[in-house]
C-alpha cells in the first residue's frame, strides 16, 4: 500500500529533514564567514551530533582560539621587521646627509634637521624607504 501525501506524519518526517539541511548549511556558511586557515575543522563539527547553536558557540570559541595563535606567531616577526625598518632608515637618512654635505651645506644644521625628520618618520620608516611610493625623500 502506498503511503497518503497529506499524511501528517510524513510531512513531518520530511520538515525535519529539511530543517536538518537548512541548520547544516547555516553552520556551513557560518563556518566560511568566519576565515578559517584549514578547513579541517568543518568536516570534524559537522560529524558531531549536537545542536546548531553548540555548533557555532564551537566555531566561536576555535577562532578565538586561532587568531591567539596567529597573533602569538606574528608578534616577533613584526617587532624584528620594525627594527630592520628602522634600521634602514637610519641609513638612508645618514647616506642623504653626507650627500648634502658634500654639496656644501651646514653639517650642523643639517644633523638638527635629519634629527628632527627622523623624529617624525621614527615610527613610519616605510615612507623614507618605499621612496618610489611616496615623495617624503624627495621632499627632504
Amino acid at each position: 500500500m502506498e503511503e497518503c501525501l497529506s499524511n501528517k506524519n510524513n510531512n513531518k518526517k520530511e520538515e525535519e529533514k529539511i530543517d536538518k539541511q537548512i541548520e547544516k548549511y547555516q553552520v556551513i556558511n557560518y563556518y566560511n564567514k568566519c576565515n578559517f586557515k584549514r578547513k579541517e575543522f568543518l568536516l570534524i563539527l559537522l560529524k558531531l551530533d549536537i545542536s546548531k547553536d553548540k555548533k557555532i558557540e564551537t566555531i566561536k570559541a576555535l577562532k578565538k582560539f586561532e587568531i591567539k595563535k596567529i597573533k602569538g606567531k606574528n608578534i616577533h616577526f613584526n617587532k624584528n621587521s620594525f627594527k630592520e625598518k628602522q634600521n634602514k632608515l637610519k641609513e638612508i637618512l645618514n647616506n642623504t646627509q653626507k650627500e648634502l654635505e658634500k654639496n656644501g651645506y651646514n653639517p650642523k644644521q643639517l644633523e638638527t634637521e635629519f634629527q628632527k625628520i627622523y623624529e617624525n618618520y621614527k615610527f613610519k620608516p616605510h615612507f623614507i624607504i618605499e621612496n618610489h611610493k611616496y615623495n617624503d625623500l624627495c621632499k627632504i
